[in-house]
């Protein structure tokens, strides 16, 4: 019995030893596979640019760059600022040390414009996974979230408020940055989308139509093939779960007649 215990003691001391390696080959991997080129590297350290013609100063940062080990694939273009960054980059159209590179926002900055309770909510992986609209960043450790994700909100914003302080005194700035969810005093939120079409009914009768969305929903349907004359025959305010049509009544429609 001792010995089969040992044994089984052994195998574990392996398998640890083993995945302990694993971890840190892996570190080391992403150590050397995301070292940055000298170009991210020169916009990495808050500091002063040179505004082109002394008229055109441009923010960025290394830090804008999301990293979630891969996760951030899952959304829309996460690195399209430092693809822009490093197109004007070859295209000769500034050099690295014409960027302005901003600070991020501290926390009390944030609260300026934010509530307590919701950049308290900032610290819970299940409340940002929610505003980013990705369910799996939930089981992420919310160190590992902030250093990923909401490190780079808060560099991006920091470039905004540079931005601002340098249009002032140069008459145009750009911030390579933006685009991000939606994100109210007290809430945060995805994006909102708008989609237009036209329907075509097989036949002349009364048709109802449901909605039902993530977040809020309207749907307009115009008399004509116009704008001016669309109004709202279906709405959900709340979020609602896929196939949920009839969690309230203003999911549905009145019957509107289409004809062919």
């Amino acid at each position: 019995m001792r010995k089969r215990k040992v044994h089984r003691v052994g195998r574990w001391l392996w398998l640890a030893g083993g995945l302990s390696a694993v971890v840190v080959l892996s570190v080391l991997w992403t150590g050397v596979s995301c070292i940055p080129p000298k170009s991210f590297r020169q916009v990495k350290q808050p500091r002063e640019g040179r505004a082109m013609n002394n008229r055109v100063a441009v923010v960025y940062s290394k830090h804008y760059q999301i990293n979630m080990g891969g996760f951030e694939r899952l959304h829309l273009h996460p690195q399209k600022y430092g693809r822009i960054y490093l197109k004007l980059l070859t295209d000769g159209l500034i050099k690295p040390e014409d960027v302005f590179v901003p600070e991020a926002l501290t926390e009390e900055q944030i609260l300026l414009a934010h509530t307590d309770s919701f950049v308290a909510s900032l610290k819970d992986s299940s409340a940002v996974a929610r505003y980013l609209e990705l369910p799996i960043i939930a089981s992420v450790p919310i160190a590992l979230v902030d250093a990923g994700v909401l490190s780079a909100f808060r560099y991006c914003s920091g470039g905004t408020v540079l931005a601002g302080r340098l249009a002032l005194k140069y008459g145009i700035a750009i911030n390579i940055a933006g685009g991000y969810h939606h994100a109210k005093p007290n809430a945060g939120e995805g994006f909102m989308r708008r989609v237009r079409g036209y329907i075509t009914p097989k036949e002349t009768a009364n048709y109802t139509f449901k909605v039902a969305g993530y977040n809020e929903v309207y749907l307009y349907l115009s008399t004509d093939e116009t704008t001016e004359n669309m109004r709202a025959i279906a709405y959900a305010i709340k979020p609602t779960p896929p196939g949920g049509w009839n969690e309230a009544p203003t999911q549905i429609s009145k019957p509107q007649q289409l004809e062919a």
